[in-house]
């Protein structure tokens, strides 16, 4: 029991340090095989969006700086600005995009967890 059934899945990652449950939820027995720890481990899928979603956070931070910089100088290239906000733009929008596949990829992790 372990480690297999989760590696053959290929979606959750690892097993919960000292649980003993089998999160491929084996009908073995008729009982809940899942545990509480299950609940906090995320599929690849979750961690490569979740990934992304930091980046987009610390590019958007980077581009809001670079605005600021601009704007504070009197002789500021208005054209780069215009540029910069159209890209702070872009990556809202694929934050919102990437928030809808979260919430899809955390749903699928709880239907696999037999939460859902």
């Amino acid at each position: 029991m372990g480690n297999e059934n989760v590696e053959n899945k290929g979606s959750l990652l690892g097993m919960v340090d000292g649980c003993q449950c089998d999160p491929a939820g084996s009908t073995e027995t008729s009982e809940s095989t899942t545990c509480d720890a299950w609940r906090d481990i995320i599929t690849e899928e979750e961690q490569r969006i979740l990934d992304r979603i930091r980046a987009i956070h610390q590019e958007a931070q980077d581009l809001k700086e670079a605005i600021q910089r601009l704007a504070e100088d009197a002789s500021g290239n208005q054209e780069a600005v215009v540029k910069l906000r159209q890209a702070l733009e872009k990556l809202k929008k694929e934050r919102e995009e990437l928030e809808g596949q979260r919430i899809a990829a955390a749903h699928e992790r709880m239907r696999r967890l037999g939460h859902v």
